[in-house]
């Protein structure tokens, strides 16, 4: 009697710490993609498409030179909007640019911002010699040097995207590596 009463309360523990393990450790990161891409809320309250172009319009944005730029996102918008989050030090990012470049080359009506979260200016120089096309004039190219964009669009895990359709008011944030050839704006 004893035994069974020992091994129900080992089980009961095991399942118990099994439970807290699973919830502590994975909080819910591992959703399918569908609910990843479509159904994803942030820690914080979703900022509006409106929210975000203001703030990327009133911050002192630099480019991968270091150079300042003037960003004219002007609303209503007349384009869709990409914003892609990269470093050159995520291997899932760089598996993924050139499906965005060939996904680029067929959208005339998207703008694409690509904003870098590399710290150093030498990294970046280093990716873009191995991928010219990312080089465009289709990519409006920012580095976020001090991490104030990623902060702001709560960037947690990269490659990151925010999808702003010109036709809706929220924004689509996606967490996650992008099937390029099977997205929807």
């Amino acid at each position: 009697m004893k035994l069974k009463i020992k091994f129900f309360l080992w089980t009961t523990v095991f399942l118990i710490f099994s439970i807290i393990f699973t919830y502590v450790v994975f909080k819910g990161n591992y959703l399918p993609v569908a609910d990843r891409v479509d159904n994803l809320q942030t820690k914080q309250q979703l900022s509006s498409s409106q929210d975000i172009l203001s703030k990327l319009s009133a911050t002192e944005l630099k480019d991968y030179q270091g150079n300042k730029i003037i960003l004219d996102v002007s609303i209503p918008f007349k384009k869709n909007i990409i914003i892609h989050l990269w470093a050159s030090w995520c291997e899932p990012c760089v598996n993924e640019i050139p499906e965005l470049i060939a996904y680029s080359k067929n959208k005339m009506d998207t703008k694409f911002i690509i904003i870098s979260l590399d710290e150093n200016r030498d990294d970046i120089t280093k990716f873009l010699k191995s991928f010219p096309d990312f080089n465009s004039e289709q990519f409006i190219k920012i580095w976020d040097e001090s991490n104030q964009l990623s902060k702001f669009l709560n960037a947690d895990r990269l490659p990151m995207s925010i999808i702003i359709n010109k036709d809706q008011s929220e924004p689509r944030f996606i967490r996650s590596v992008v099937d390029w050839k099977n997205i929807i704006l």
